[in-house]
């Protein structure tokens, strides 16, 4: 796998989790748009206008991914685990 094919991601301090073909997908409720973790993920939406609420929505989209155990977790050495949810 190459480094362009995953991304980190920090959930919350000191707590990374590696994230493999990310399904981040585009979406739409109540004509705002969001993003949602593959097909059938709940949409979360933003302002347009707030780039901020554009990151907290793309973050909550990968954190459902991560509530479904589809994350390898980073160890705090640098290796690579499967995540346990």
């Amino acid at each position: 796998m190459s480094i362009q094919q995953a991304v980190v991601v920090e959930v919350k301090p000191h707590t990374h989790f590696l994230v493999k073909n990310m399904p981040v997908k585009n979406c739409e409720d109540n004509k705002k748009p969001g993003f949602k973790w593959g097909d059938e993920g709940k949409c979360y939406t933003y302002d347009p206008k707030n780039e901020t609420a554009k990151k907290t929505a793309k973050k909550s989209a990968i954190l459902q991914g991560l509530a479904i155990g589809e994350f390898a977790k980073v160890g705090e050495r640098g290796g690579i685990k499967k995540s346990n949810k």
